[in-house]
Protein backbone atom coordinates (compact mmCIF):
# COMPACT_ATOMS: atom_id res chain seq x y z
CA UNK A 1 0.00 0.00 0.00
CA UNK A 2 1.60 3.21 -1.20
CA UNK A 3 1.08 6.29 1.71
CA UNK A 4 -0.48 8.87 -0.38
CA UNK A 5 0.31 12.03 2.43
CA UNK A 6 -1.73 13.33 5.09
CA UNK A 7 -4.79 14.35 2.46
CA UNK A 8 -5.54 10.77 1.70
CA UNK A 9 -5.11 9.80 5.15
CA UNK A 10 -8.40 8.10 5.18
CA UNK A 11 -8.07 6.42 2.08
CA UNK A 12 -4.92 4.95 2.80
CA UNK A 13 -6.00 3.76 5.97
CA UNK A 14 -9.53 2.35 4.68
CA UNK A 15 -7.23 0.38 1.81
CA UNK A 16 -4.67 -0.84 4.41
CA UNK A 17 -7.55 -2.12 6.43
CA UNK A 18 -9.43 -3.71 3.33
CA UNK A 19 -6.26 -5.14 1.94
CA UNK A 20 -5.53 -7.02 5.19
CA UNK A 21 -8.93 -7.84 6.09
CA UNK A 22 -8.79 -9.85 2.35
CA UNK A 23 -5.70 -11.29 2.71
CA UNK A 24 -6.94 -12.85 5.67
CA UNK A 25 -10.02 -14.01 4.05
CA UNK A 26 -7.94 -15.37 1.38
CA UNK A 27 -6.36 -17.69 3.91
CA UNK A 28 -2.53 -17.23 2.88
CA UNK A 29 -1.17 -16.28 6.18
CA UNK A 30 -1.82 -17.67 9.98
CA UNK A 31 -4.24 -14.63 11.19
CA UNK A 32 -1.17 -14.10 13.69
CA UNK A 33 0.00 -12.35 10.61
CA UNK A 34 -2.51 -9.83 10.16
CA UNK A 35 -3.10 -9.02 14.03
CA UNK A 36 0.54 -7.79 13.90
CA UNK A 37 -0.13 -5.98 10.30
CA UNK A 38 -3.65 -3.91 11.92
CA UNK A 39 -2.04 -3.29 14.87
CA UNK A 40 0.42 -0.90 13.23
CA UNK A 41 -1.72 1.21 11.85
CA UNK A 42 -4.79 1.06 13.95
CA UNK A 43 -3.28 2.89 16.97
CA UNK A 44 -4.39 6.72 16.54
CA UNK A 45 -7.79 7.33 18.09
CA UNK A 46 -10.20 9.56 16.22
CA UNK A 47 -8.57 8.98 12.54
CA UNK A 48 -11.01 8.07 10.20
CA UNK A 49 -11.85 4.77 9.74
CA UNK A 50 -10.12 4.43 13.15
CA UNK A 51 -13.41 2.34 14.56
CA UNK A 52 -13.74 -0.05 11.58
CA UNK A 53 -10.16 -0.59 11.80
CA UNK A 54 -10.43 -1.31 15.72
CA UNK A 55 -13.14 -3.43 15.54
CA UNK A 56 -11.80 -5.48 12.71
CA UNK A 57 -8.47 -6.06 14.70
CA UNK A 58 -10.51 -7.13 17.62
CA UNK A 59 -12.70 -9.58 15.35
CA UNK A 60 -8.93 -10.73 14.21
CA UNK A 61 -8.17 -11.75 17.86
CA UNK A 62 -11.32 -13.17 18.56
CA UNK A 63 -10.49 -15.65 15.05
CA UNK A 64 -6.65 -16.34 16.59
CA UNK A 65 -8.47 -18.14 19.64
CA UNK A 66 -6.32 -16.54 22.30
CA UNK A 67 -8.78 -16.07 25.76
CA UNK A 68 -6.38 -13.15 26.65
CA UNK A 69 -8.94 -10.44 25.15
CA UNK A 70 -8.95 -7.86 27.94
CA UNK A 71 -7.64 -5.02 26.12
CA UNK A 72 -9.97 -5.98 23.53
CA UNK A 73 -12.84 -5.45 25.96
CA UNK A 74 -11.65 -1.95 26.72
CA UNK A 75 -11.10 -0.85 23.03
CA UNK A 76 -14.67 -2.02 22.53
CA UNK A 77 -16.15 -0.28 25.34
CA UNK A 78 -13.93 2.53 24.48
CA UNK A 79 -16.27 2.62 20.75
CA UNK A 80 -19.29 1.90 22.44
CA UNK A 81 -19.12 4.91 24.47
CA UNK A 82 -17.54 7.50 22.01
CA UNK A 83 -19.29 6.78 18.56
CA UNK A 84 -22.50 6.16 16.85
CA UNK A 85 -25.03 3.09 16.34
CA UNK A 86 -23.47 1.67 13.33
CA UNK A 87 -19.86 1.62 14.85
CA UNK A 88 -21.01 0.68 18.09
CA UNK A 89 -23.14 -1.79 17.36
CA UNK A 90 -20.35 -3.69 15.81
CA UNK A 91 -17.78 -3.32 18.66
CA UNK A 92 -20.91 -4.39 20.97
CA UNK A 93 -21.11 -7.69 18.87
CA UNK A 94 -17.43 -8.22 19.56
CA UNK A 95 -18.10 -7.79 23.15
CA UNK A 96 -21.47 -10.59 22.78
CA UNK A 97 -18.58 -12.87 21.10
CA UNK A 98 -15.64 -12.26 23.58
CA UNK A 99 -18.12 -12.98 26.37
CA UNK A 100 -19.30 -16.18 25.26
CA UNK A 101 -16.20 -17.59 24.18
CA UNK A 102 -14.60 -16.67 27.69
CA UNK A 103 -17.62 -17.74 29.87
CA UNK A 104 -18.64 -14.35 31.09
CA UNK A 105 -21.62 -13.50 32.29
CA UNK A 106 -21.58 -10.19 31.40
CA UNK A 107 -22.80 -12.40 28.05
CA UNK A 108 -26.45 -11.50 29.11
CA UNK A 109 -25.68 -7.65 29.51
CA UNK A 110 -24.26 -6.71 26.45
CA UNK A 111 -26.71 -8.73 24.38
CA UNK A 112 -29.62 -6.88 26.24
CA UNK A 113 -29.34 -3.52 24.79
CA UNK A 114 -28.27 -5.10 20.87
CA UNK A 115 -30.09 -3.37 17.95
CA UNK A 116 -29.24 -3.27 14.86
CA UNK A 117 -28.23 -0.14 13.05
CA UNK A 118 -30.83 0.77 9.90
CA UNK A 119 -28.06 0.51 7.57
CA UNK A 120 -27.78 -2.88 8.50
CA UNK A 121 -31.51 -4.21 8.51
CA UNK A 122 -30.81 -6.23 5.81
CA UNK A 123 -28.66 -8.30 7.87
CA UNK A 124 -30.57 -8.24 10.76
CA UNK A 125 -31.63 -11.69 10.71
CA UNK A 126 -28.20 -13.07 10.04
CA UNK A 127 -27.28 -11.40 13.38
CA UNK A 128 -29.95 -12.45 15.48
CA UNK A 129 -29.73 -16.07 14.22
CA UNK A 130 -25.72 -16.09 15.79
CA UNK A 131 -26.96 -14.15 19.04
CA UNK A 132 -29.31 -17.36 19.13
CA UNK A 133 -26.85 -19.78 18.59
CA UNK A 134 -24.75 -17.94 21.15
CA UNK A 135 -27.50 -17.93 23.92
CA UNK A 136 -28.51 -21.37 23.33
CA UNK A 137 -25.03 -22.80 23.55
CA UNK A 138 -23.50 -20.44 26.53
CA UNK A 139 -22.31 -22.94 29.21
CA UNK A 140 -21.19 -21.30 32.20
CA UNK A 141 -18.48 -23.63 34.35
CA UNK A 142 -18.62 -22.75 38.20
CA UNK A 143 -15.44 -22.84 39.55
Amino acid sequence: IVKLGLKSQAITMSAQNNYIIAKYLSKQNDVSVYIEQMSKFCITPHQSDYCICINNYISLKIMSGTKELHNEIKMCYEIINNNDQYHSFYARHNLVVIYFLINDVRFWDCIKDLSTPYLLNYYEPLFFEKINFLKNNLVFVMS
